[in-house]
């Protein structure tokens, strides 16, 4: 099983896991460097692959709550969106 998002209606009532976009399902990818936000009334999920050379950041939009399919969205490396490589503390010195 891969990673998902639990979707319980609002009276607690049902819920449901909606299995996250399919890049996730490679085990090199960084899961703990994204996280799933809401807006104008749809759900979003922005991750960093860290293990990608240009460290992209990836916007994905889950259109249809009903069909499970995420929709990417946007991708852009930190270097053209920040004018530098992602680096994190203690991992690149």
């Amino acid at each position: 099983m891969g990673y998902v998002v639990a979707v319980v209606d609002v009276e607690g009532n049902s819920w449901r896991t909606i299995p996250m976009p399919q890049t996730l399902d490679d085990p090199d990818c960084n899961v703990d460097d994204g996280f799933v936000d809401l807006s104008q009334g749809r759900l979003y999920f922005v991750n960093t692959d860290r293990y990608d050379l240009y460290n992209s950041l990836s916007v994905w939009v889950l259109q249809d709550y009903s069909s499970d399919q995420w929709t990417l969205k946007h991708t852009v490396s930190h270097l053209h969106l920040f004018g530098r490589r992602r680096k994190d503390f203690g991992h690149d010195y």
